[in-house]
């Protein structure tokens, strides 16, 4: 029998938008490694909600820094896309 639905737990559109952007993280990440020559780099990835949008971040951790991959995407929490709109330099 299904709990009554007072019963179940409020979620944000917060929480939402970072569930959903979670599996395009995690592709964008796979995509940005198998593009960037260098052995065993590893991305700092940070988000700023913000509207109904999520500014989301990739820079690779690493030094010397390495340039190619990464930059500035945004996420629509709405259309669930993640789009570049600036990238790393």
């Amino acid at each position: 029998m299904p709990a009554p639905a007072e019963a179940e737990p409020h979620t944000t559109w917060q929480a939402q938008c970072l569930q959903d952007m979670a599996k395009h993280v995690d592709r964008e990440i796979g995509a940005l490694q198998a593009a960037v020559p260098a052995e065993g780099v590893e991305w700092a990835v940070t988000v700023e909600l913000d509207g109904g949008d999520a500014v989301v971040t990739f820079v690779p951790r690493r030094e010397p820094s390495i340039r190619g991959g990464g930059g500035e995407y945004r996420f629509s929490c709405a259309d669930k896309r993640l789009e570049l709109v600036q990238g790393y330099r």
